[in-house]
């Protein structure tokens, strides 16, 4: 009986310790799983840490482009501005000269008029002159 007893107490030592190591196999695959689940996840992490930081250069770029584009692009429109301001002082100067040649023109007509009248009246004096003596 106490063989018996033996036996069993030993087979139920055998399957309580079947069970510990079970169950400790267990926990290390379900250990093992979750560091690779872990490790997965700090390598989808880093990954799209890459993809973010991939992404704001493109757009930190892009924006540098954009903003040299601007600036080319006011700088023409500064330009164009004094072109024109330059172009309608040239302007304004031509007219301003251009009627000053005008006035001078008229006043060189009205001498030449003047002189004409003054050398028509010295032919008249002159003929009135010969005719007289």
């Amino acid at each position: 009986y106490q063989r018996r007893v033996h036996g069993l107490t030993e087979k139920k030592d055998l399957a309580s310790q079947t069970r510990v190591e079970e169950e400790n196999q267990r926990r290390i695959l379900q250990q093992e799983r979750y560091e690779e689940l872990e490790a997965n996840m700090r390598r989808k992490e880093a990954i799209q840490q890459a993809k973010m930081a991939a992404l704001l250069q493109r757009v930190k770029d892009r924006a540098l482009v954009e903003q040299d584009a601007q600036k080319r692009y006011e700088d023409k429109i500064v330009e164009q501005v004094v072109q024109e301001h330059s172009t309608s002082k040239m302007a304004t100067s031509l007219v301003s000269e251009s009627s000053q040649l005008v006035e001078q023109l008229k006043a060189l007509k009205q001498e030449q008029l003047h002189h004409a009248q003054r050398g028509e009246a010295l032919r008249m004096l002159l003929a009135f002159n010969a005719t007289v003596v």
